[in-house]
């Protein structure tokens, strides 16, 4: 299971859509193309003012998934076609491993992710700027 995040090149770099597909289109590509048919939610979302898509696939039972007939693996930030190898691994442990909580994150905690990503960048940018902000307490 994981997050496919449409409008965004492997290296993290956001480059949106001129013309977005809709939610709905893209769910169905998804869907033809991912098999076994898995469960999945799309949501789009705006981020840097660019139209972007959080694919959501959850771990699946029965694995392992492929996209268009071909099975791949993630390594840091490159994506590799599976070899039989890795496949029959993959197999193999996924019957022994116990499943983490970790791989049910949310769409919303996602958004959240990169909400206060954004922020975080504007906060450093601001402190570069003359505009300069207080916080203030009741006492």
């Amino acid at each position: 299971g994981g997050y496919i995040l449409y409008g965004v090149s492997p290296v993290g770099v956001i480059s949106g859509f001129t013309n977005p597909p809709t939610t709905s289109s893209l769910e169905e590509f998804f869907l033809r193309n991912i098999s076994p048919r898995p469960y999945i939610t799309v949501e789009k979302v705006e981020y840097g003012g660019k139209p972007i898509f959080i694919v959501e696939v959850p771990e699946g039972r029965d694995i392992p998934y492929g996209f268009k007939d071909v099975i791949y693996t993630r390594s840091d930030q490159q994506t590799h076609r599976a070899s039989l190898r890795t496949i029959q691994d993959i197999i193999r442990s996924e019957h022994i491993k116990p499943q983490r909580w970790e791989r049910w994150l949310s769409i919303a905690e996602i958004e959240k992710i990169l909400i206060l990503k954004r922020l975080n960048q504007q906060q450093k940018d601001l402190k570069h700027s003359e505009i300069h902000f207080f916080e203030t307490r009741a006492t």
